[in-house]
């Protein structure tokens, strides 16, 4: 039977055994449940959950499916922006862990490590970072998520181009 390892707030590691045929786990941990939907029927791939969270958590290769759940702009969008703007800047919403294991290497960027429900660093640190708020942005991470809550909080303290450029591998055609 293989086993789901799921990573909750990084701070708890459950390994679960779960049978070939599940899609839905059920946890309940610390008073809060959630369900977990797998994307395939033999495993659960490693999923970072808010347990407070009422919807299923999953996490999908899909980028139509992502660009709904998350705001991501089009590929087009983003390209017309590196076109009529040179100075567009990309910010890395990933944590460092994930940014040495893989970069953005065909731009430039910034990088201020977010949480989906917290973009305090990034809003700290944005005034030097980031001081002209008519320059484009394009924030990213992994899937999209936690650039969606980083381009809230730049549109919030002012910043008129932000777009959700969803996951690195999403920008495989900046050049």
């Amino acid at each position: 039977m293989p086993f789901a390892r799921l990573f909750i707030r990084t701070s708890i590691v459950l390994t679960l055994p779960v049978a070939r045929s599940t899609r839905t786990l059920s946890l309940s941990c610390l008073g809060a449940r959630t369900n977990l939907t797998s994307t395939r029927p033999t495993h659960f791939k490693p999923l970072l959950c808010n347990l407070h969270s009422t919807t299923p958590c999953t996490m999908t290769d899909d980028y139509g499916e992502r660009a709904l759940r998350y705001g991501l702009a089009s590929k087009e969008e983003i390209k017309d922006v590196l076109a009529s703007d040179s100075r567009t800047v990309f910010v890395d919403v990933r944590s460092p862990p994930e940014i040495l294991e893989s970069s953005l290497k065909t731009r430039p960027y910034i990088s201020a490590w977010c949480t989906m429900n917290d973009s305090s660093r990034l809003t700290e640190l944005a005034p030097q970072l980031l001081p002209d708020k008519k320059i484009p942005i394009v924030v990213f991470c992994a899937i999209g998520g936690r650039s969606a809550g980083a381009q809230r909080a730049l549109e919030a303290l002012g910043y008129e181009k932000v777009l959700n450029g969803g996951g690195l591998k999403d920008l495989d055609y900046v050049v």
